[in-house]
């Protein structure tokens, strides 16, 4: 007798509607419902916003984490991961990867990778499209963004298709990924299994994502630079160290071969002399990568008719792109032993060319860069330095100073990147108790400094005239000192790395967090020197994360809210059920007409079949599924108790696969077996002979729809009785509520009747 109001979405080939509908009962004359009137809101628009606040949410809080990881790591490989889990969550792809091209021919392998599931994984896989450099290279060089909503319906060519076709692709969304604008990789989204159409919130995401990525490219390639060139800067060191300290010309030889192979990855280094009475060029020293390279020591090579030798004599550089390319008879041998390109640096002492400094390298397309001819050139300037050292000392301390100012502007520019990241570094000599701090250490604790490096308070005022621990922790927050002072013991006399986020009390009350990062560096003698550490201020991550768990506290909060009040709801639900169902006893107990009866405990067993639904809810855990085999097995209890009389020989069986379904399936489906099941038992055996009404309810997987089977080896449905058209109550009750779940109903009579209903799995 009440309104009855609930949500609902109903679905027309790929565009999705959501509605509110109120039910409302009217009745005649005699006080009963004579027909329902409805009325339906198209609440689409209200649900989309909704939809649409998620995902801007969800949008906001993925950028702001690529972020924070792209500011805390420069290891890309964190980041490319980080990206691909957090994309794949997000859009619940299949699939998302990095796919890295490896020059040239537009060859590449997959380097990341985040999948739904493990049959999905393509890690590591080197792969070559076909089609790519021809059709997409340009395309992506300029930043442009493709997607594929359904392969089987995409107008691209054969080739392409059937290449992703290999790894299962239904759809795909790809980004490129630039480095100096120039295309390094692709950032490649998959949906495997069924098509998908992807929104524009989607697209704008992943190039977004992408330029954080791009960031994260360039940085990387920034420090991968800065560390070659440190390696570059410790190796030349080291044979600068070498001609400082031995007169010994076969150790610096030996020394220089091997420092350039292994900082410029060649095959060999070699040193040949000059030796003008024979009119020759003599190989004294060699070191080779791999010992299947010729040994060509002791080799002299003809100075008559030797373009090289004539270039090198001019103190020219002579570079060869490949051996095979030289024409003249002197240097055939060595063109055919040692294939490759080759680097020729002349060796000058006193402005006349000592020797030659030669590098080569087999590697198929090398060639030689500037930077590797400047450090070759360099390195056979110290060559050269270590022939002259005895008359030339002052010349070679001049040039020590000059590399020592190029190892300097090296440092300054790695201060320099991490000042770009914002990141902090100090030293602390535990005996004397100084540090040394970078500005942006004064910065972080709250003070100044000045050109002498002296600390100064905000005002200006002098506070120290070096750095020290105790103006360190004057600054670090009281509960925290405790944790840092352990921690800095525990380096000290334990040798741990150790990693803390404490806290910093400025002055003016202001908290900041900071990451620290320290190791210790020991002396020659195996000693404890001092304390060497990083820092970073994090306050923005914190804040970022205390927000985020409040927000979590408080969902947390509503969410057991609203299981409470469901919970009421349900309850109430069912009570409100039975008292209707009370009220329509109490009016059949006035009425002696049995047809008049009939329909008031009909209606009785309809409301009891919804009542035990919102009971079962009440009871569960789970507030939006009900255990449909249970719910069946206590319906049917129900109805044998209520419709077959005592020693009546007829058996109710059911066969119902364990599933979990929603209110908006199981009341429907609850319904039909209440009334077909109530139909067989007292229409189906006629004059009491017994038999057998069974239920039946599977899941169709490859076809995507449920059946409901109503079966009985009874009398059978007559032929004048058209089920889809009838009089009867219960038939047509059943036939709305089939249409309701956008099914079908047959009737099969073979030694019996069957009722099959099919609907779809929503």
């Amino acid at each position: 007798n009440n309104n009855i109001t609930y949500e609902e979405s109903t679905t027309l080939g790929d565009k999705t509607s959501w509605w509110i509908t109120t039910l409302s009962p009217i009745k005649d004359a005699q006080g009963r419902i004579c027909r329902i009137v409805g009325s339906s809101l198209d609440v689409t628009e209200r649900v989309e916003i909704e939809r649409d606040r998620e995902l801007q949410q969800q949008k906001s809080q993925l950028l702001s984490e690529i972020t924070i990881k792209i500011r805390q790591s420069l290891n890309l490989e964190d980041i490319l991961q980080t990206t691909v889990n957090e994309v794949q969550q997000l859009l619940q792809a299949d699939r998302v990867v990095v796919y890295r091209f490896l020059q040239p021919k537009w060859v590449g392998v997959i380097s990341t990778e985040s999948v739904s599931s493990p049959q999905y994984s393509i890690l590591h896989r080197h792969i070559t499209d076909p089609c790519f450099g021809a059709n997409y290279i340009d395309r992506y060089q300029q930043g442009q963004v493709s997607y594929i909503s359904d392969l089987l319906q995409a107008n691209i060519q054969e080739c392409h298709k059937n290449f992703l076709q290999q790894f299962s692709v239904r759809a795909n969304l790809v980004v490129p990924l630039l480095q100096d604008h120039t295309l390094w990789g692709l950032l490649i989204t998959h949906q495997c299994q069924t098509p998908r159409k992807w929104s524009i919130d989607e697209i704008n995401l992943l190039k977004e994502l992408a330029n954080q990525v791009n960031i994260a490219l360039s940085q990387s390639q920034l420090v991968e630079a800065l560390r070659q060139r440190a390696e570059r800067e410790q190796g030349l060191n080291r044979v600068i160290q070498a001609v400082r300290s031995s007169l010994d010309l076969d150790t610096v030889f030996a020394l220089a071969t091997t420092e350039i192979v292994q900082l410029l990855q060649i095959d060999q280094a070699a040193i040949a002399q000059y030796v003008p009475a024979r009119t020759c060029w003599q190989y004294i020293a060699q070191h080779r990568r791999d010992l299947t390279i010729p040994d060509h020591l002791g080799i002299e090579i003809p100075d008559v008719d030797n373009p090289v030798a004539a270039q090198l004599k001019r103190l020219e550089v002579v570079q060869v792109t490949e051996t095979d390319t030289l024409t003249n008879a002197v240097q055939p041998n060595l063109a055919q032993t040692t294939p490759g390109a080759w680097l020729f640096i002349p060796i000058v002492v006193n402005q006349t060319v000592w020797g030659s400094f030669t590098l080569s390298s087999q590697h198929c397309g090398f060639t030689w860069t500037d930077d590797q001819v400047e450090l070759a050139q360099t390195v056979a300037d110290q060559l050269a330095i270590s022939i002259q050292q005895a008359t030339l000392f002052q010349q070679v301390q001049q040039l020590n100073q000059d590399l020592e100012q190029r190892v300097e502007e090296r440092t300054n520019q790695l201060q320099l990147a991490l000042a770009s990241a914002k990141m902090a570094n100090w030293e602390w000599d535990s005996a004397t108790n100084v540090e040394h701090w970078s500005p942006e250490n004064y910065a972080l604790l709250g003070y100044r400094t000045n050109s002498q490096g002296h600390v100064l308070d905000q005002a200006g005022n002098l506070l120290s005239p070096v750095p020290t621990n105790e103006l360190f922790f004057n600054r670090v927050h009281p509960d925290d000192r405790t944790m840092v002072e352990q921690a800095e013991h525990a380096a000290l006399t334990k040798q741990q790395l150790y990693e803390l986020e404490y806290r910093i009390l400025l002055p003016d009350g202001t908290v900041r967090w900071c990451y620290n990062r320290t190791a210790r560096v020991f002396k020659e003698q195996g000693q404890s020197a001092k304390l060497v550490g990083i820092c970073m201020d994090i306050s923005d991550r914190k804040q970022i994360e205390l927000e985020r768990q409040q927000v979590e506290a408080q969902l947390r909060t509503s969410l057991r809210e609203k299981e409470v009040l469901l919970k009421e709801i349900h309850h109430r639900v069912k009570n409100n059920l039975q008292i209707v169902s009370s009220l329509l006893n109490l009016q059949a107990d006035i009425l002696t007409d049995p047809h008049l009866l009939e329909p008031f405990r009909e209606s009785q067993r309809r409301i009891k079949v919804m009542a035990m639904i919102h009971e079962q809810l009440y009871r569960s855990n789970n507030l939006a599924q009900i255990d449909f085999a249970h719910y069946v097995q206590s319906l049917i209890a129900d109805l044998f108790q209520s419709y077959i009389p005592i020693g009546r020989p007829i058996r109710l069986t059911q066969h119902v696969e364990p599933v979990e379904l929603g209110v908006d399936v199981v009341i429907p489906c609850g319904l039909i077996i209440n009334e077909l099941v109530s139909n067989a038992i007292k229409h189906a055996f006629p004059g009491d002979p017994g038999g057998q009404v069974q239920i039946l309810f599977e899941y169709n997987e490859q076809k995507n729809w449920f059946l409901l089977s109503i079966c009985d080896d009874g009398a059978g449905i007559p032929d004048t009785i058209d089920i889809y058209n009838t009089d009867s109550l219960g038939l047509q009750i059943v036939n709305e509520l089939v249409e309701q779940l956008q099914g079908t109903m047959e009737l099969v009579q073979q030694q019996g009747t069957s009722l099959q209903i099919r609907f779809p799995y929503h």
